[in-house]
């Protein structure tokens, strides 16, 4: 199973792309462009929490594991280990995906929380266990 972050970046393909230095009209074209781009970029939906939690857990689904379940686990398991002290930036990347607590101002349901909490506080994940025979932590860990 394999799976990618993809970014695309409007660079230009060669060096005769692009005007050095940029073309300024007198008129003022450019401002109402720049206006528009910041119009489009305000009607952006941002990535939420939950967005990517609903996510994982249809592409787990799809691939046949429970997937609120095993997110869960997931989530306890992340609150149970360090994954940032040995696993440098992917450590950190799974560190804040899924930590429900690292960031105040998301609205998750409690069970996200929770789960963190019970891996966190209570040191014990074997409620998640049953519902999810597979741990995805130790995929990427081992």
């Amino acid at each position: 199973m394999s799976y990618y972050f993809e970014a695309n970046y409007g660079v230009p393909g060669n060096e005769t792309e692009e005007e050095y230095p940029p073309l300024v009209a007198r008129d003022g074209t450019t401002r109402d462009l720049i206006e528009n781009i910041n119009d489009e970029y305000k009607s952006l939906k941002t990535v939420s929490r939950k967005l990517v939690y609903n996510i994982f857990e249809t592409k787990l689904t799809t691939h046949g594991y429970p997937g609120h379940l095993c997110l869960l686990r997931a989530i306890c398991e992340t609150g149970l280990m360090s994954v940032t002290e040995v696993n440098g930036v992917l450590g950190d990347i799974l560190h804040i995906i899924f930590t429900p607590s690292s960031s105040k101002n998301e609205e998750v349901d409690d069970e996200y929380k929770q789960a963190e909490h019970n891996g966190r506080t209570k040191g014990n994940c074997d409620m998640y266990y049953e519902g999810c025979n597979i741990s995805f932590l130790d995929l990427i860990s081992r």
